[in-house]
C-alpha cells in the first residue's frame, strides 16, 4: 500500500495521505515500536518500524549498528575509521 502511494504521488496522482519519509535513528524508540533489538538485528528492526509506520519511502537500511557507552560520542573502529553518535 505505501509503495503504490509513493508512484501515485511521484506521479501527481490523489493519494489516501500524502507520502512521507522519516530518519529513524533512536535504538530504544525501535526497539520499543518492533519488539527487535536494533544492536543485534539492525535491517530487521528498520523494516518492522517501516511496516509498522506505514512509511512510504526508505532510502537504505542499517547493515551495522554500534553501541556507544554512556558518554561516548564517536568510536574507532578496527579499520582505523571512526563513527559517531
Amino acid at each position: 500500500m505505501s509503495a503504490e502511494r509513493l508512484l501515485n504521488t511521484l506521479r501527481l496522482r490523489d493519494t489516501d495521505r500524502i507520502a512521507q519519509t522519516e530518519t529513524l535513528e533512536h535504538p530504544a524508540f525501535l526497539q520499543k515500536l518492533t519488539g527487535i533489538d536494533p544492536f543485534t538485528n539492525p535491517c530487521g528492526a528498520m523494516l518492522a518500524a517501516v511496516k509498522k509506520l506505514d512509511l512510504d519511502w526508505v532510502y537504505s537500511l542499517p547493515k551495522k549498528s554500534y553501541r556507544f557507552a554512556e558518554g561516548e560520542t564517536k568510536k574507532k573502529l578496527d579499520d582505523g575509521s571512526y563513527v559517531s553518535e
